[in-house]
């Protein structure tokens, strides 16, 4: 028996498709953050860095400079994104890092750093 042959000879192979653009609804913190104003940006990721227990108290007070630059841009610009972003990070800010000095301060006396 002979080999199986294509029917024609000019047929083309199948170019790849191109990889799509990433959907920013389909990723976890990027989807909410404002794209035109960056230092808004900074200090919300500022902010949500200063969650993480022990090395979150490094965070808040750039988040807090990040965040009243960002206010202060998003002031002047009624298109610009980012204005809640930035009040929320220059409000938060001093909470988390009183309650990171907090803990790390019981941390020192229950290792008796204090003594």
């Amino acid at each position: 028996m002979s080999e199986s042959a294509p029917k024609s000879g000019n047929e083309a192979k199948p170019t790849p498709r191109r990889r799509p653009k990433v959907d920013r609804s389909e990723l976890p913190l990027k989807a909410y953050l404002p794209e035109k104003n960056r230092p808004a940006r900074w200090a919300y990721q500022s902010l949500i860095y200063s969650l993480i227990p022990g090395l979150g108290v490094l965070f808040p007070i750039p988040a807090m400079v990040f965040g009243l630059l960002g206010w202060l841009r998003s002031r002047g610009n009624a298109e610009d994104d980012g204005n809640l972003h930035a009040r929320v990070a220059m409000f938060a800010s001093p909470v988390i890092l009183a309650c990171q000095a907090g803990g790390w301060w019981l941390v020192a006396d229950g290792l008796g750093w204090f003594d």
